[in-house]
């Protein structure tokens, strides 16, 4: 999140059309950090990792570790049966 204070340096010109954006920008950035802490577990490494020659799923989008987090989420409030198709 410390990597957008710079920009709002660069932009210091055009501060009130960039705020928003920035802050927008900021925002999400500390609230994937947050969900980093929290959810610092293996969970969503053994679920997806398919060995050191097959890498792709570190790239998936759909799989990533913060939709797969979300979905942890949506399981504990019964929204969701499960986070993954090899979740429990």
């Amino acid at each position: 999140p410390f990597f957008i204070i710079p920009m709002g340096i660069l932009i210091k010109d055009n501060y009130e059309k960039y705020l928003k954006p920035l802050m927008l920008t900021f925002l999400i950035s500390t609230i994937i950090s947050f969900s980093g802490l929290v959810f610092y577990d293996s969970i969503w490494h053994n679920a997806y990792d398919r060995g050191y020659k097959d890498t792709g799923w570190l790239w998936s989008i759909e799989n990533s570790e913060a939709l797969f987090n979300i979905r942890r989420v949506m399981v504990k409030l019964g929204l969701l049966d499960r986070a993954c198709e090899k979740c429990l």
